[in-house]
């Protein structure tokens, strides 16, 4: 039985700032974080129960234009929510299907993360990219990086170069006589108690 100081499970909006606040910090993110999931979900779910006449009948055109955009550098969530475009969903259980749809979508994919890659400069530079916002720009660019490096490691992720070389020793004959010897005094060791 939980306790009128427990943390809620869900956050429904009927807490007061006080009794927010009166929750240990850990607990508070937590349950947020947990809260914030299941909105997204929600949210998501309700959008695409907004799209009138959403299209669902896949055709080359449909198609064709989520591959532009994609190579464009725009997310698969962002052209589902679109009222012209099919749900999400709909776009994975069709990749699902044909393995041929799920590689062009891969490779656009990665264009668009180039193309994302290509106009950061321009972004930095204030060209026409930029959104006029100096504050705005810096954070479109690292959250350009964040998500290229998470989504294409290979390629664009956080890389630590380590140089090696090959080492030559020069062992004594004492060293080696012992390194080859070490497997018959392994033999000779009585072995284990199966029962310790």
């Amino acid at each position: 039985m939980k306790s009128s100081k427990d943390p809620p499970s869900v956050l429904d909006g009927t807490l007061t700032v006080e009794e927010l606040s009166a929750i240990k910090a850990a607990d508070q993110v937590s349950v947020m974080g947990k809260q914030t999931i299941r909105d997204i979900g929600a949210r998501a779910r309700q959008i695409a129960g907004l799209k009138p006449g959403s299209k669902t009948i896949r055709t080359p055109e449909l198609i064709d234009e989520i591959v532009d955009r994609l190579r464009y550098g725009e997310a698969l969530a962002s052209i589902a929510s679109d009222p012209t475009m099919p749900a999400y969903t709909t776009i994975w259980n069709w990749r699902e299907a044909d393995p041929d749809l799920d590689s062009l979508i891969r490779r656009s994919e990665a264009v668009g993360q180039h193309f994302l890659v290509d106009i950061q400069q321009d972004i930095a530079l204030a060209g026409v990219f930029s959104t006029g916002d100096r504050l705005r720009d810096e954070f479109l660019n690292r959250t350009i990086d964040k998500n290229v490096g998470r989504r294409n490691r290979a390629e664009f992720g956080e890389r630590v170069q380590v140089d090696q070389s090959p080492v030559v020793i020069n062992l004594p004959d004492w060293a080696i006589r012992v390194s080859q010897s070490k497997p018959r005094l392994i033999e000779a060791l009585p072995p284990p108690d199966p029962d310790a």
